[in-house]
């Protein structure tokens, strides 16, 4: 009894011009992204700043744009079996929506978080505000891309949502930093930027306020972390809180008998 082992993949000359073409276009556009995102940096970080300096979100999109690029020029100078052809469109067509998404969830955070700072909107300068805005483009941007691939989604959701419900029994510490955090940028007791002194007599200003925790800096430039749900119960002085208000309390003056 002779075992036949399966036939290799073999690179047909069918597949030498599109692999060439992909991989030319790909390497093209990887020199063009290094090119525009060491300027990007250099002009919004330093002027000595790399690319590592910049956002992951902003990274990973212009690296996926370079491989939607090159896939989908293979694909165009490809002669293959329409089946074949169908399944690589898709995972193309799939490809560009992800890059889409994070493209989108990355240049809207950036926009509010130049607003926040002209205009004073706390929730979007902080760290957990930015987090709920790519979170939220990114599950919109991955149903979409489910919807486009032939998924379900209402199963899924269904099946989402139990999860989450032991999800949030398992991690009831974190969803109660969490809440916490939305506590504290609604009721607002501190802001980014305030000088705050908390019971155990730390005193320092408010980096960020994010899902977690909120970061301190105090007067030697160390970094106090302390989780949202702990800051929220706490009793803290906020020294710079009459700033955020401009309404004055006029001390009462009571006029003397004679």
């Amino acid at each position: 009894m002779s075992l036949h082992s399966p036939p290799a993949f073999r690179i047909t000359p069918e597949l030498i011009t599109p692999l060439v073409v992909g991989a030319v276009i790909t390497s093209m556009t990887l020199v063009v992204r290094s090119l525009v995102l060491r300027r990007v940096a250099r002009s919004l970080v330093a002027p000595g700043a790399g690319i590592s300096s910049l956002a992951w979100d902003a990274r990973l999109a212009s690296l996926l744009w370079c491989v939607a690029l090159g896939a989908w020029g293979g694909l165009e100078a490809a002669t293959l079996p329409p089946r074949l052809t169908a399944k690589l469109e898709l995972f193309v067509q799939t490809l560009i929506i992800a890059t889409i998404t994070i493209t989108v969830a990355a240049l809207l955070a950036l926009a509010l978080d130049r607003f926040a700072k002209t205009r004073g909107f706390a929730l979007a300068m902080t760290g957990l505000g930015r987090a709920m805005i790519r979170a939220t483009i990114l599950i919109l941007g991955g149903l979409v891309m489910l919807a486009h691939i032939g998924v379900t989604i209402t199963p899924m959701l269904t099946a989402l949502g139990i999860g989450g419900l032991a999800a949030a029994l398992a991690l009831q510490d974190t969803l109660s930093n969490l809440l916490g955090g939305f506590h504290i940028l609604i009721d607002r007791p501190v802001r980014v930027g305030d000088t705050v002194r908390l019971e155990n007599g730390q005193e320092g200003e408010v980096e960020d306020i994010g899902w977690r925790s909120t970061r301190i800096r105090n007067g030697s430039d160390e970094l106090i972390v302390v989780p949202n749900a702990k800051l929220a119960q706490s009793i803290l002085t906020n020294r710079t809180a009459y700033r955020h208000s401009s309404r004055r309390i006029e001390p009462r003056r009571t006029a003397r008998r004679g």
